[in-house]
C-alpha cells in the first residue's frame, strides 16, 4: 500500500542540516518498516513543506500516519488539529497541507 505522508516543518536549515534531516528522516521511515518512493518538498516563508511517499505491507490508518507525521518532525500544533480531524472522523481529508512549486528527491 502506498501513502503521502505531510509535514511542515517552520524551521530554516543550512544546505548541511537539510540533507541530515531528509537522511534521518529516511532512518525514522526504515525503522518503522516504511519503504521511501520519493519526497517532495517546497520552502515555505518559515520552513519547509515534505511529502513523503512511502509503500508498506502493512494498512496505515489515519491515526498512524498522524503519529508517523510526529515522528517525522510535524508541526505540534499541525499534529494537534490533524488528530481531533481524524477523532470527529467527518472530515474526507485530515491531512491538508498546502501545494506549491517543489522539489523532489527520488529514492
Amino acid at each position: 500500500m502506498r501513502y503521502i505522508l505531510k509535514v511542515d516543518v517552520d524551521v530554516k536549515m543550512t544546505p548541511q542540516y537539510f540533507k541530515l534531516f531528509l537522511k534521518t528522516r529516511i532512518a525514522i521511515l526504515k525503522a518503522l518498516k516504511l519503504k521511501v518512493i520519493k519526497i517532495n518538498w517546497c520552502e515555505t516563508e518559515k520552513g519547509y513543506h515534505f511529502w513523503f511517499h512511502v509503500s508498506s505491507r502493512d494498512k496505515l490508518n489515519d491515526f498512524d500516519r498522524c503519529m508517523i507525521q510526529f515522528l517525522l518532525g510535524d508541526d505540534h500544533n499541525r499534529v494537534r488539529y490533524n488528530m481531533l480531524r481524524v477523532g470527529f472522523d467527518v472530515f474526507s481529508e485530515f491531512n491538508c497541507l498546502f501545494s506549491g512549486k517543489f522539489e523532489e528527491v527520488v529514492k
